[in-house]
């Protein structure tokens, strides 16, 4: 187990995604010897943490979610100032859909705003936005843009700096716990730990099956398009105008949520799988039907963007049971996984947390995060450390 009081702990963390990266950094920082194992690149378009931009928001259904997202924003800010990085554009968040209202009262209960918008501010915020009086659009200020490669690459540089290790082109094939630590058995050799950070993304269950815990997640492909245009500036309006998050409901059940990237366009995502992943998948190709689909999406909803797609990029995400994170620790691994396509924006907070863990602290947000939520979900030994 984990000597807290000692000054060097031989901590290996598999992943360099959102979740790993943060965990790293934070357990560096706290004086560890760490170690971060990826099977590729930082940023690599095959898993989870790739790409410019992700949506930030205080926006959630409820209200402990909310709470998250606020600490999740002061660490992101800490980082800004430790950094001297900008990595959150406070751009603001139009919400629309069926959710719409029971987040606008989880954010007003936490003392933040969330307003419905007259038709004279929404013309002015976003002109290029379609209006249907029968689907209020609420307004959240505290939302944006987070630069997701660039917070990325701040974050490898913190893991240097506090001397902590960047080992890319290494694939984890198997971890296991024996009398003497917990070996990690990679492509290029063994590595023997103290304690094992798991935040692999879509190969966690793979990885967790082998430690004999069977976790229902589910990874899955889905597929973004770049949109310009617009009224106003060099490049078209869309630069400027806020984020946008389309619950669904019943006269558009199209769940979207779009935001702009700088230097590349304005994200709008579908947010409806293009196929479950497979490890063997290396495909990343964008589907034509989906581009074809979201072109329509912009033509109706956007009807001042130029309909044609710039670009469009394939992502991964794995969703877990409940939507919820599964932040936890059986024996001497700690278990980062079930990003649900929102885990990039509460990495920092992830990263505390993951970290707390693998220190033998008290789990911060069993109830939310923990495994022992999930019980019906899980196949095989659950025996969680407290």
């Amino acid at each position: 187990m984990l000597r807290t009081e000692d000054i060097l702990v031989q901590i290996v963390v598999v992943g360099a995604g959102a979740m790993g990266l943060s965990a790293g950094r934070v357990l560096a920082g706290r004086g560890h010897q760490v170690q971060v194992v990826e099977a590729h690149q930082i940023s690599h378009g095959l898993a989870s943490s790739s790409g410019a931009s992700r949506l930030w928001r205080l926006a959630h259904v409820e209200p402990e979610m909310v709470r998250q997202a606020q600490h999740s924003i002061e660490l992101w800010r800490h980082l800004e100032r430790r950094t001297s990085a900008e990595l959150l554009l406070t751009r603001g968040l139009l919400v629309r859909g069926a959710e719409a209202g029971v987040a606008a009262t989880a954010v007003q209960s936490q003392g933040a705003r969330m307003d419905v918008l007259g038709r004279a501010a929404l013309a002015s915020l976003f002109p290029e936005l379609a209006r249907d009086e029968r689907r209020p659009v609420f307004w959240q200020p505290d939302a944006g843009v987070l630069l997701a490669a660039k917070s990325l690459a701040v974050q490898t540089e913190q893991l240097y700096d506090a001397s902590g290790e960047l080992c890319p082109g290494e694939r984890v094939r198997s971890i296991d716990e024996g009398e003497y630590g917990v070996r990690v058995q990679t492509d290029a050799g063994v590595r023997m730990a103290d304690v094992v950070v798991l935040a692999a993304g879509p190969w966690s269950g793979s990885l967790l099956q082998k430690l004999g815990l069977n976790v229902k997640l589910g990874p899955v492909l889905e597929q973004v398009c770049y949109f310009g245009g617009g009224t106003g500036g060099v490049g078209g309006g869309w630069e400027t105008r806020p984020c946008f998050y389309d619950w669904g409901d019943e006269i558009d059940p199209l769940r979207k949520y779009c935001m702009p990237t700088p230097g590349v366009g304005y994200k709008i995502g579908i947010d409806h799988q293009l196929r479950d992943f497979h490890p063997a998948d290396i495909d990343r190709r964008p589907s034509e039907a989906r581009t074809r689909e979201t072109e329509a999406v912009v033509a109706k909803d956007f009807p001042g963007f130029d309909p044609i797609s710039l670009r469009a990029e394939v992502c991964t995400y794995t969703n877990s049971p409940d939507d919820h994170f599964i932040l936890d620790r059986l024996g001497s691994v700690v278990i980062g996984c079930g990003d649900s396509g929102q885990a990039f924006k509460f990495s920092p907070l992830i990263g505390e947390y993951l970290a707390d863990l693998a220190e033998g602290r008290a789990h911060p947000a069993p109830e939310l995060f923990g495994l022992a939520r999930l019980q019906e979900h899980i196949a095989g030994s659950l025996d969680p450390a407290s």
